[in-house]
């Protein structure tokens, strides 16, 4: 039996949704990492993206035509990626496509935020919702150093460790393990503004483990013992 809760989908659907979401997500992960050329993964980066926004803004069960202009908006900015990416030089394209990745990606994270807080339980769905999120926080930073090194474009001054200038798959590793706080130290921060990334991704990824993962791992454990308790009885 589907279960609701106050402007969610059913249960069901938002476990099928969730899914999708984490491979859509992985898929990014993985154009990044396969395709190093920027120029060519820019603009399916970002429609994957924007697909993702109106996934995670159904489960949130916002009207028709709020989903249509979000479909509006991530197609604007394919659009717009893809015609920087042919026409524009080289360094404009690698700031505007990892903007366009950071306004999708945060609007995702936000509609996936608002899902969860509305649902009354913690389940399997929740679980899944809270990995897409972590994962998304991830590729946001890395789409932000993306940015920055667009400021610094052909200067070895954003990073260090790298041949040149970051490509996206070297900044999504950076942040990978940034915000794991891994800390391999061959690829590290240069700028200031690098440094002032990789210590908020830092901090957050570590309250992000210790808060919200902790306790809706905490409450997953809880309703399964007590669902035990109930069949035992």
């Amino acid at each position: 039996m589907d279960r609701r809760s106050p402007g969610t989908v059913p249960l069901s659907g938002r476990l099928r949704a969730f899914v999708l979401l984490l491979v859509g997500i992985l898929l990014v992960y993985a154009a990044i990492i396969v395709i190093d050329d920027f120029t060519v993964s820019g603009a399916p980066k970002v429609a994957v993206l924007g697909a993702l926004l109106v996934g995670a803004a159904w489960t949130r069960r916002h009207s028709s035509a709020r989903l249509a202009a979000f479909g509006v908006v991530s197609a604007v900015l394919v659009l717009v990626v893809l015609a920087v990416s042919v026409a524009g030089p080289v360094r404009l394209a690698f700031g505007v496509s990892g903007a366009a990745m950071v306004l999708l990606s945060v609007g995702t994270v936000a509609m996936l935020i608002a899902t969860l807080a509305a649902v009354r339980r913690v389940d399997f769905s929740t679980v899944l919702g809270v990995l897409c999120v972590y994962l998304l926080i991830a590729l946001i930073f890395a789409a932000l150093g993306q940015v920055g090194a667009a400021f610094q474009y052909g200067q070895d001054q954003f990073v260090r460790g790298v041949v040149g200038p970051p490509s996206p798959s070297d900044l999504l590793y950076f942040s990978v393990i940034t915000l794991c706080t891994v800390g391999y130290g061959d690829i590290a921060p240069v700028s200031a503004v690098a440094r002032a990334l990789a210590v908020i991704e830092a901090l957050v990824g570590q309250l992000y483990l210790v808060s919200i993962v902790a306790a809706v791992i905490a409450g997953w454990q809880v309703g399964g013992t007590a669902r035990a308790e109930r069949k035992d009885r």
